[in-house]
């Protein structure tokens, strides 16, 4: 770059510095006869000085002997030349404090107006709401941060540089992982309130498995010192996969709004079918508002764990209890809860009881009965999902601090990476033992990953439990009973029986059970099985046969992808779902040394043929 004089330089470098985040001083200059030799322009914290600390309004602090700077030398025709530059500072940058150095204080308002936007970079260094985010594509950016405020509300209640420690972690990860997303939320003052993240395979990992998901709030407890908020989904195995994460500095509407819609944007703006959440108003708000088309269900487990809580204190509690959870979970028909909740608040006179009422009120969404004819992956609603808490579990612990906090997960991740990839390993390679001579189980041996394949086993072993008559024949349509046999946990006596109603329809071999297994696990259940046996329908019908749980899913979910026209408006658009699809192939060619070499040698062509276009 060239210059005619020397305010020219430093007017440059100072509103560079400004749009980074730094300020500017002269280190030395060199005149003759009123001309500008040469000039030295340095970061503000450049050299040594006496510790200091930094502040909200970012006065000038500790020096940290930063060499960052740029040298204009005279040359030809009276020209300042830009000689040497150094752009890399040993210090965090503080784009949205720059206006308070002394240097930028009277900043040219053209300046200033770049300081918002920088056009050139793609960097929104602040939001019209005043909230700030840091997302940058080029070039490495980070924030000023004051002094943590044990007093102020509405942050994140960090220790002192955990918010330097979030930053120099996520750009970190950038580095490493262009595919990485995050974002930074903050407030006036410039204080962290929320923080979003997301890598690049879980970003894949929705795009395959992103029909349902589960938001976990149970980091967001008082007990936990790290206010941890992930989003789980399951993948092909059954197994949790995480979908991103965030820190949240409280539980408000405001905050879940913000995360949900940071994790659309991040997802490409893909809803999920349906969304499992804890009961809490601020939940609702924000799933009503970023998420309306999705399906919003309850964690039955985290409102079951109330109960102690809300009907302890009643005189006749344990037959409450008892009666309440009978009532969740063995009715199967919606009008016998009706039936069943009328009479539960008859019989313990709990007429007036609030949370009972608000229970009622909201059962659509969390009623086992009401829910279980959509499809839910197999997340259970009738105990704690084990997909969530085990996905965590032994990493974290509720005084796990931030800066251990992000080496165990890292640790979770590694760990459930390799637990997935050893079950692709043990479905490709291994096998079970067959249990009948049913055709349908030996196709779905082929089909299915080891864990599915096994629960579908699971079912199969039980109709031995199961004994069926026939209700009523209405043409072509055929209504059982199967009365099931329950076994007490150790085997060693029966705890009862259950009966189920299965309808089936000899054109097209549908089957369904009032239970709703298939609907929503994606597993034939018992009941329904039953049925084809006493039938001699031993073939399962295709509808039956999930694509989902297939041992190449992400393979088929690719190909499928790749068949359907895409449509980029832009250069961003069309870099984002190339990286998507780029990822789902790196995936694939990394499963064998046959499949590695074979893309290599495909990119090795396509990278050819693209430069002599």
């Amino acid at each position: 770059m060239v210059f005619e004089s020397y305010d020219e330089v430093f007017r440059f470098y100072k509103g560079y510095g400004h749009i980074k985040g730094f300020g500017v001083v002269v280190k030395r200059s060199w005149f003759r006869k009123g001309k500008c030799r040469r000039a030295d322009l340095c970061c503000w914290k450049g050299g040594t000085g006496s510790t200091g600390q930094q502040t909200s309004v970012a006065k000038p602090t500790t020096k940290t002997n930063c060499l960052a700077k740029i040298t204009a030398r005279i040359w030809k025709d009276g020209l300042l030349f830009i000689t040497d530059v150094v752009l890399e500072h040993n210090h965090l940058l503080s784009p949205s404090k720059a206006r308070y150095i002394r240097c930028n204080r009277k900043l040219p308002v053209a300046v200033e107006k770049r300081s918002e936007w920088n056009e050139e970079s793609g960097t929104c260094l602040r939001d019209r709401d005043g909230s700030f985010a840091v997302e940058n594509f080029v070039h490495e950016k980070t924030v000023f941060f004051p002094k943590y405020d044990s007093d102020r509300k509405g942050i994140l209640k960090l220790r002192d540089g955990d918010s330097i420690l979030v930053c120099n972690y996520l750009l970190q990860k950038k580095r490493k992982d262009p595919n990485f997303f995050y974002l930074l939320d903050w407030d006036e003052e410039g204080y962290l309130r929320n923080v979003f993240w997301a890598d690049a395979k879980s970003r894949m990992a929705y795009d395959c498995f992103g029909d349902v998901v589960t938001f976990d709030t149970t980091y967001l407890a008082k007990k936990y010192d790290t206010p941890f908020a992930p989003f789980f989904g399951v993948n092909n195995h059954g197994q949790s996969i995480l979908f991103g994460c965030a820190l949240l500095a409280s539980e408000t509407s405001e905050n879940y709004v913000w995360f949900f819609e940071a994790w659309l944007s991040c997802m490409s703006g893909c809803f999920p079918k349906a969304i499992i959440t804890d009961q809490c108003i601020a939940i609702q708000y924000a799933v009503s508002q970023v998420f309306p088309k999705s399906c919003h269900r309850f964690c039955l487990w985290q409102l079951m764990k109330k109960i102690p809580e809300k009907l302890g204190h009643l005189e006749q509690y344990k037959s409450i209890k008892k009666a309440l959870r009978k009532l969740v979970y063995d009715t199967l028909k919606p009008s016998d809860f009706e039936d069943g909740w009328k009479g539960l608040i008859d019989e313990f006179g709990l007429e007036r009881h609030k949370w009972l009422q608000e229970l009622y009120d909201s059962r659509s969404s969390w009623a086992p009965v009401f829910i279980k004819s959509m499809f839910w992956a197999g997340m259970s609603s009738t105990h704690h999902n084990a997909y969530n808490s085990s996905f965590f579990d032994g990493y974290v612990h509720p005084k796990t601090p931030l800066q251990e906090f992000l080496i165990r997960y890292e640790m979770a991740l590694q760990d459930n990476y390799e637990k997935e990839a050893f079950s692709d390993f043990e479905s490709i390679n291994g096998s079970c033992g067959f249990l009948t001579c049913f055709p349908m189980e030996e196709k779905l041996s082929k089909l299915y990953t080891l864990n599915m394949f096994k629960k579908f086993q699971d079912e199969l072993r039980a109709i031995s439990n199961c004994n069926i008559s026939i209700l009523k024949i209405d043409g072509t349509v055929t209504f059982f009973k199967i009365r099931e046999c329950e076994f007490l946990p150790d085997g060693k006596g029966i705890a009862g029986f259950k009966d189920f109603e299965v309808s089936y329809n000899a054109c097209g071999a549908d089957v369904e059970c009032v239970c709703q297994g298939f609907n929503f696990e994606g597993i034939v259940c018992r009941h329904a099985l039953s049925v084809l046996k006493f039938c001699q329908e031993y073939n399962l019908p295709p509808r039956y046969i999930l694509d989902r749980w297939h041992k190449d899913f992400k393979r088929l979910h690719a190909l499928s992808r790749s068949r359907n026209n895409v449509v980029a408006a832009n250069e961003l658009e069309r870099y984002d779902f190339l990286t998507k699809r780029s990822l789902q192939v790196i995936e694939l060619a990394a499963s064998s040394d046959s499949n590695f070499h074979l893309v290599m040698k495909l990119l090795d062509k396509i990278e050819r043929n693209s430069l002599s276009l």
